[in-house]
């Protein structure tokens, strides 16, 4: 699809005309002690927009993009072994409640990385910095860490390399606790963190020799911010982004949170919800037929074994593809392309995930025979290979690429002008590994960016922020909650 013709039933992100001043009221309203913007264009000193306070740089280079107009400008650090990149402030660390906010940017995969540190030098500390761990299939929420030392290790779910996160640590003294909150959104349970009692001589270090990326925006308060002052400034960012078309809310394999995927009962929740794009997986039995699925046996969501290459598909449509889910769906069927298409018709676009080649005849086939809109159709291969071996059968069908990561390692002009070529009007990309220079790039060649498989609200929350056009997700009804929340005035 192109940016200009999106699904009429995607949410829209209204985002209100208002000043950079948005950004700031917010902040103020909760009396920091201490605010840093890092907007310096030159010299050595950070100054605090709050109080006298001044900060001094040290190998940072200011004057950095930031996540949002209203953000103004960002400091970059990019340390070298001889030469750590920081930032020093005489800011002491609060001895009560307190709240910590600042906007990140990373960009390194080093093993431990400082953030902010409060420390007098030889005695205790209290340290925030972000640890790397390899992606976890099984695991999808947290692949890095953030890990706030006070003593004993606490640690909370938090942002991918490549994008902006908002990242706000809260203090309860009375009950001992710290809670996260990123992108707006509560990030995990209060954890039990006891703090030190750091003299009053402790400062605050901005960096250190490993952390790579942009740090924007730090603010500490006296208080335990609440939740809805977090969300109050995280929406006050966004609303100062340019106005929005429509985030379109993909039902990954239907209902998926809720139903048995890729089954006709899941596309009935998925739409019944308003849901206006419904992603389905398609493969080929034995004897032809397109079937969805999303494995290539039947093992993990039916009541047998095997490959469905070596399946009829009469013999799959007997197996119970409910029951794995939940008893109460018992009797779901492995259903064909042509059982989906009246779910859909007029209701949902339906994004079809190509996991078998060579479908092209096949589907237009499909078309001819069901009269289903071409234009609510989203081809969905996984390689330019099958993009151009489906144009030569569909060749006026909407198509995107699929890919788990950026699918080439150098994204130019012409990369763009290839894929248009081919036929691709955008992406669907693993949100964990998605840049956000990759959205605006292809936004600046008039291509859409989807992102998936994304679920838990800061991830939501980012991938907004992030400007992605799509969001495919296992529970669309919240995400659409969700996005519709944010653009409210």
């Amino acid at each position: 699809m192109s940016r200009c013709s999106r699904p009429l039933l995607a949410v829209t992100l209204l985002v209100p005309s208002v000043a950079a001043a948005a950004w700031s009221d917010a902040v103020l309203a909760d009396r920091p002690v201490a605010w840093f913007r890092f907007e310096e264009d030159r010299g050595d000193i950070a100054k605090s927009a709050v109080g006298q306070v001044e900060g001094r740089y040290r190998n940072v280079v200011p004057a950095q993009t930031s996540a949002a107009p209203a953000l103004g400008r960002a400091s970059a650090f990019s340390p070298k072994p001889s030469q750590p990149a920081n930032i020093d402030i005489p800011v002491p660390l609060p001895a009560g409640d307190f709240t910590i906010e600042w906007w990140q940017l990373d960009e390194s995969t080093a093993a431990n990385r400082p953030i902010l540190t409060w420390s007098d030098g030889d005695g205790p500390s209290f340290e925030i910095s972000v640890r790397d761990e390899p992606p976890d299939p099984k695991n999808r929420k947290k692949p890095i860490f953030a890990h706030c030392h006070a003593g004993a290790s606490r640690s909370a779910s938090f942002a991918y390399c490549g994008k902006w996160f908002h990242i706000v640590l809260v203090r309860n003294a009375a009950n001992g606790t710290i809670q996260w909150f990123i992108n707006g959104q509560i990030d995990g349970k209060p954890t039990k963190a006891a703090t030190p009692a750091l003299p009053r001589s402790a400062k605050l270090r901005v960096g250190g020799e490993a952390f790579r990326g942009a740090l924007d925006e730090l603010a500490v308060y006296e208080t335990a911010l609440a939740a809805d002052r977090v969300l109050a400034h995280y929406r006050a960012a966004l609303s100062s982004l340019p106005d929005r078309e429509k985030i379109v809310t993909v039902g990954h394999r239907g209902n998926n949170q809720f139903a048995p995927e890729n089954t006709r009962i899941s596309y009935v929740q998925a739409v019944d919800s308003g849901t206006p794009v419904v992603e389905m997986d398609l493969r080929l039995t034995s004897d032809g037929e397109i079937i969805l699925m999303h494995d290539d046996t039947v093992n993990r969501t039916t009541n047998a074994r095997g490959k469905i290459a070596q399946f009829t598909a009469e013999q799959i449509q007997k197996l119970d593809a409910g029951s794995w889910k939940d008893p109460k769906y018992r009797g779901e069927s492995v259903p064909r392309l042509e059982q989906i298409t009246d779910v859909c018709r007029g209701k949902a676009i339906m994004m079809l995930d190509l996991k078998a080649t060579g479908l092209g005849e096949k589907l237009a086939q499909w078309l001819s025979t069901t009269k289903f809109p071409k234009d609510k159709v989203i081809l969905a291969p996984w390689t330019d290979e099958e993009g151009e071996a489906l144009r030569r059968h569909l060749p006026d069908l909407p198509m995107i690429r699929l890919s788990g990561k950026v699918p080439v390692e150098t994204v130019d002009d012409a990369y763009f002008t290839k894929m248009k070529a081919i036929g691709f009007s955008g992406f669907s990309i693993d949100w964990r590994f998605l840049p956000q220079s990759f959205v605006e790039a292809a936004h600046r060649h008039g291509m859409n960016v989807y992102t998936w498989t994304v679920n838990a609200p800061p991830e939501v929350s980012g991938a907004v922020l992030a400007g992605v056009d799509g969001i495919v997700t296992d529970d669309p009804a919240a995400v659409m909650r969700l996005v519709s929340s944010l653009a409210a005035k």
